[in-house]
């Protein structure tokens, strides 16, 4: 799935449904410089199963979030700043 942070205020979450077992890799680029990314992956039951912080603006990478599916589920994605609840 493709987004877009465009603003500290901006909320976005994504819908993922995994077919089958494996790793779930969350990747992140092309951050506005102004923004500190956070990423949180949730569950079916909407419980955290995996989180990223950047350490500075703008920051992006590869496998920020590599989880351990071991059934095919549905998961969450939520992008957001670090000071958003």
């Amino acid at each position: 799935a493709r987004s877009s942070i465009d603003s500290a205020a901006d909320q976005d979450w994504y819908r993922l449904y995994v077919r089958q077992p494996g790793n779930l890799i969350v990747s992140l680029d092309a951050v506005p410089a102004e923004i500190r990314p956070h990423l949180v992956l949730y569950n079916a039951d909407k419980a955290s199963v995996g989180e990223w912080l950047a350490t500075n603006a703008g920051q992006t990478g590869d496998s920020l979030i590599t989880y351990d599916n071991g059934q095919a589920q549905l998961y969450h994605l939520r992008p957001r700043t670090p000071f958003q609840r």
